[in-house]
């Protein structure tokens, strides 16, 4: 096993990452929660599919992006074995900040009133993690953090605002 798990908060462009820097990362990004369409039943199957699909991808890949929703945290500090996971999420101040980053990224027009209602129980979620924590600032991603998380450097240049020169080097963890 190969694989090293990023159980990231929604809106910290886990996306971005793996389809921007797939080569460089060796990685895939792990995300298809439906929230249109969940139910309690379809979420028993789904998240057991989920969680057996990220074991997984660890033997086909470096890094996996999956999601931080607390029922996922559970799964992987109980029996999944997940080793090394590292949990990035946002500092709680940053609500506003996130809710606008939902909104402005398309997809589920329910997202952002669902992120807005649930934030404190995720956020929560991810700051009992008893792992390895990183705590994004303002107008950080996923990007900005990678080498301090891993060591891994990628290339920043392409990326809308941001330049290599802003890679976090403080230590963001929590």
């Amino acid at each position: 096993m190969r694989g090293k798990i990023i159980s990231v908060f929604p809106c910290c462009g886990k996306t971005h990452a793996a389809t921007k820097y797939y080569s460089e990362l060796d990685c895939i990004d792990h995300d298809f929660y439906d929230w249109k369409y969940r139910s309690v039943h379809r979420e028993k199957i789904w998240l057991k599919h989920y969680m057996t699909r990220t074991v997984q991808l660890r033997y086909k890949f470096n890094f996996i992006f999956i999601n931080a929703l607390p029922e996922i945290l559970q799964c992987l500090g109980s029996g999944y074995n997940m080793g090394d996971t590292a949990v990035v999420y946002p500092r709680r101040k940053l609500k506003d900040e996130w809710v606008e980053r939902a909104k402005s990224r398309g997809g589920v027009s329910q997202f952002p009133f669902l992120l807005e209602e649930k934030w404190d129980e995720w956020i929560d979620a991810c700051m009992s993690w008893p792992g390895k924590c990183y705590v994004l600032e303002s107008g950080e991603y996923l990007t900005d953090i990678i080498k301090s998380l891993y060591g891994v450097t990628i290339s920043l240049n392409s990326m809308p605002g941001k330049k290599a020169s802003k890679l976090s080097s403080k230590a963001g963890y929590a």
